[in-house]
């Protein structure tokens, strides 16, 4: 049997509720949004190309879980449930594995950076936001000790499907291949427009099996419970960490220039001017 269907709830079911939601989602109440632009050069070109490195590279990697978390929280994806929607959840569930073992390298990798440790220290002794100095570092280091804690499953998980399927994993598989039972293909041809197309409904117990080969004491349903609630928890302390880094450095870099203010839900909009402290790590550029 594949992985049960029933594990994934709808957004915001149960205790996953406000995580599902994610940034952007606000329930119709009304909220205040300031979009900044600036040339990335300027912003992430001049120096400290290592730092700015792992900060780019993590903005791209929250925006890809911030997707992969949304496509496996949703009920139905129409155009991406051909197949089944547990196959579709199921998918997602891989690729945000892989997406969080990568935040959890780049983050580290940031975190022992001597430009950042150096932005940390501003922060503290000088930064606009040195009231919250200790809650920021806070939640920068329950974020490390989170993948300090589950980089293990996560990386073997994403060892056998987050980089897709492997060579290795699928011989894996064939061991025990006679305990998945039967398998179902759907082929489809349209002689109208001489077309065609297939579904290898059974890719979905494969991967179902894969996913089991890490499950140790647990049960399947338990074991996929626990993944998902790794992915959740991954997803909150990630999204806690960029947050804190808007705050600290990037929403600085970005707001030297002109900025784009944005208030309520009829986005009432006024252009300003903004200036403020450099940076301790860098003239201002």
């Amino acid at each position: 049997m594949p992985i049960a269907i029933h594990l994934f709830g709808g957004a915001g079911a149960g205790p996953y509720k406000g995580v599902f939601g994610g940034p952007g989602a606000h329930n119709g109440i009304a909220v205040e949004k300031t979009t900044y632009f600036r040339e990335l050069e300027r912003v992430f070109g001049l120096f400290s190309h290592e730092m700015h490195a792992h900060l780019i590279r993590l903005s791209v990697l929250y925006e890809d879980l911030r997707i992969e978390v949304m496509a496996l929280s949703r009920p139905h994806l129409e155009a991406l449930d051909e197949t089944s929607v547990s196959y579709r959840k199921n998918y997602f569930l891989r690729r945000s594995i892989c997406t969080l073992c990568e935040f959890s390298e780049t983050f580290r990798r940031l975190d022992q950076n001597e430009d950042f440790k150096k932005a940390i220290f501003w922060v503290r002794h000088f930064g606009p936001h040195k009231t919250h100095a200790d809650e920021f570092e806070l939640r920068l280091t329950k974020c490390i000790r989170f993948f300090d804690t589950y980089d293990g499953i996560i990386g073997k998980v994403r060892n056998d499907l987050g980089g897709h399927f492997g060579e290795t994993t699928a011989r894996e598989v064939i061991k025990t291949i006679a305990e998945a039972g039967y398998g179902q293909l759907r082929w489809f041809k349209d002689t109208s427009v001489k077309r065609a197309g297939v579904n290898f409904d059974f890719a979905e117990q494969i991967t179902a099996r894969a996913f089991m080969r890490h499950r140790g004491w647990r049960s399947k349903e338990g074991f996929a419970r626990h993944l998902i609630r790794v992915v959740v928890s991954g997803y909150a302390h990630a999204t806690r960490a960029v947050h804190v880094l808007v705050l600290i450095y990037l929403q600085e870099r970005f707001s030297y220039e002109s900025r784009i203010h944005s208030t309520g839900r009829y986005g009432r909009r006024t252009q300003c001017q903004r200036k403020t402290i450099s940076s301790s790590i860098s003239t201002r550029s």
